[in-house]
C-alpha cells in the first residue's frame, strides 16, 4: 500500500517535457545569450504521473507484515505485475508468491500445479545405473556397490564408488565428475598423465640460451618446465657447478650468483672499499681451496 501520494521529483531539462504534459507548472528563465533554459527544481508529483521506468522512491506499508519501506517506481511496477500485493523482506516475498499460487492454481503443492498443466514433477532423471556402468567402462573404471544404488535418486551430486582398472585403486567421486570424459577421475591416472608432459623446448634451444649466456651447459636432456639445468658460468669458473630450472633459464637475466650479484658500489653492504687486503684474499675460493686441499693432503690433522 502507498503512503505518500505525492513525491518530491527533480525537474531538469531531460525530463521537464513529460511533467509538462501531465500539467504541471515548471519555472523557466533566459541564460546569458537570452535563451529559455529550464534550471533544476524540485516540484511535488503525484506518484502515478511518475514514468514506470524511473528510480524515484515511494513510500510503501508491507501488506503482509506491517513494516513501512521504500521501494523504486520500476521496481513497484515489476512487483504488481503477478498481483496488488506489496512485500518488503524474502520472507514476506515467499508468503506474498504462495497467495499468488492460491489465487491463480488453488494450492501451493508444485506437483498439483504441474498436473493442472499436464506437465511432468521435477527435473527428469539424467542417469541410471546403466548410463552409469556405460560412462565407467569408457573411462576405465569399474563401479564398487552398484547394489546400494538406486535409479530413482540419482543425481549429479549423488557420489560414486569407483575402481580404476589400470591401477587397481578405488576412490569416491560425484556423476558430475564422472560425466566429463575428456579428464581422469583416478588420483594415479591423474598423476601420471601429469608427469608425461613434455616441454615444448628441446635440449638444442636451452644450448643456443646457454651460449648466448656465456653457460657451459652440462645438463644432456630435458622433460618439461621444472626440469633441472646444470651448467658453468665462463665468467665465474671458480664459483663452480649450477643448477637452475629450465622456466629460470628461459625467463631470468641472470642465473649465475656471480653475474647477479650486485659489485662494489652497487651492492648493499658496500662501504667505500674499507676491507682490508688480507680479509679480501681469506674469503677468495682459491685460497678457501687451497685451505681444504691442504687439510685433505695432512689427512685433516
Amino acid at each position: 500500500m502507498i503512503l505518500n501520494e505525492y513525491v518530491n521529483v527533480k525537474i531538469c531539462y531531460a525530463n521537464y517535457k513529460h511533467y509538462e504534459s501531465k500539467g504541471y507548472t515548471i519555472q523557466r528563465k533566459l541564460d546569458s545569450r537570452k535563451r529559455e533554459t529550464v534550471p533544476d527544481q524540485f516540484v511535488d508529483v503525484k506518484w502515478s504521473d511518475i514514468p514506470h521506468g524511473s528510480n524515484q522512491k515511494i513510500k510503501l506499508k508491507c501488506d503482509i507484515c506491517g513494516k513501512i519501506f521504500e521501494r523504486k517506481i520500476n521496481l513497484y511496477y515489476l512487483s504488481h505485475e503477478s498481483n496488488n500485493i506489496d512485500a518488503c523482506s524474502k520472507k514476506c516475498q515467499a508468503s506474498k508468491s504462495g497467495m499468488t499460487k492460491i489465487q491463480r492454481y488453488g494450492t501451493i503443492n508444485p506437483a498439483k500445479i504441474c498436473q493442472l498443466h499436464n506437465k511432468a514433477y521435477g527435473r527428469p532423471k539424467k542417469h541410471n545405473l546403466q548410463s552409469l556402468n556405460e560412462i565407467c567402462s569408457l573411462k576405465g573404471y569399474i563401479l564398487c556397490k552398484s547394489d546400494q544404488i538406486n535409479d530413482d535418486n540419482i543425481t549429479v551430486r549423488t557420489k560414486l564408488d569407483l575402481k580404476c582398472i589400470k591401477h587397481n585403486t578405488e576412490f569416491n567421486i560425484s556423476v558430475a565428475s564422472l560425466e566429463n570424459l575428456e579428464v581422469d577421475n583416478c588420483p594415479h591416472c591423474i598423476r601420471e598423465k601429469s608427469q608425461n608432459i613434455k616441454t615444448e623446448s628441446s635440449i638444442e634451444e636451452v644450448k643456443d640460451i646457454c651460449i648466448k649466456k656465456g653457460y657451459e651447459l652440462l645438463t644432456d636432456s630435458i622433460d618439461n618446465c621444472d626440469s633441472q639445468v646444470l651448467f658453468i658460468c665462463k665468467k665465474h669458473k671458480d664459483y663452480g657447478i649450477q643448477s637452475t630450472s629450465l622456466y629460470g633459464l628461459k625467463n631470468s637475466i641472470h642465473n649465475c650468483r656471480m653475474c647477479w650479484m650486485p659489485k662494489k658500489e652497487s651492492h648493499w653492504n658496500w662501504k667505500g672499499g674499507v676491507t682490508s687486503e688480507r680479509d679480501d684474499i681469506k674469503h677468495k675460493q682459491k685460497y678457501q681451496k687451497w685451505i681444504k686441499d691442504v687439510f685433505e693432503r695432512d689427512n685433516f690433522n
